[in-house]
């Protein structure tokens, strides 16, 4: 009856925000980078030998944001072309996929 006639409906809410707030502050927060051009060869062996990767899924395997690889994947810098690729990543990116 008091929920009905908006009685108690600012302490509900109120308890709802908490529940959630307590639920978010236990998910495990990741912190993710920009890209550094130490990844850059890393990312042409992932494109390269993994065409069907999108670049979320390339940004989660190097733990990078999704933004800055389709950013450097538009407009390529020279220190992105002239890098070679860095083979060093295969693993993750194997379990990546099998997960998938």
């Amino acid at each position: 009856y008091m929920a009905d006639n908006d009685i108690i409906e600012t302490t509900v809410d109120y308890l709802l925000v908490s529940n959630n707030n307590a639920h978010k502050q236990e998910l495990k927060h990741t912190e993710y980078e920009a890209i550094k051009k130490q990844d850059y060869g890393k990312l042409k062996y992932i494109i390269n030998y993994y065409p069907f990767l999108s670049h979320r899924d390339i940004a989660i395997v190097l733990g990078l944001k999704t933004s800055s690889i389709s950013q450097l994947l538009e407009n390529k810098t020279i220190g992105y072309l002239k890098s070679g690729e860095d083979i060093t990543v295969h693993d993750e990116v194997e379990r990546y996929v099998q997960k998938w």
